[in-house]
């Protein structure tokens, strides 16, 4: 839940901007818009289908992740994805907490997800 918080909190300071408006970063945003809703269905899963439940998560994190790390480092996306970039980058890093506080509570999600203890299914 922590990561549907904090990923509200970044796409609401880029909605609305000419950011959700890009080639690139229109679909960014998009592909952040759909990754919250796979993280509140993996969390709805967690109690339903625990055995599910960290591949759901996993898929919500890889989902999440290009839109902040496109907000913290934008010269490297820039240099991968080819296209037609309005603004002209400052630098290839950028300090943006909102999304490194993201990036941090999204490998701490994966992590979780990666050594909890499964449940055992008896045979």
């Amino acid at each position: 839940m922590l990561c549907v918080v904090i990923g509200v909190l970044v796409s609401l300071s880029v909605e609305g901007t000419e950011f959700s408006g890009g080639s690139v970063t229109g679909r960014l945003l998009s592909l952040q818009g759909y990754s919250l809703w796979v993280f509140l269905l993996a969390t709805l899963a967690t109690f339903l289908f625990p055995r599910a439940a960290p591949g759901i998560a996993l898929c919500a994190v890889a989902t999440s992740l290009p839109l902040y790390l496109f907000l913290v480092t934008p010269g490297a996306f820039r240099a991968l994805f080819r296209g037609e970039w309005k603004v002209p980058t400052d630098a290839f890093f950028t300090w943006n907490a909102s999304a490194v506080a993201a990036i941090v509570a999204c490998g701490a999600a994966a992590y979780v997800q990666l050594r909890a203890p499964r449940p055992r299914t008896s045979a």
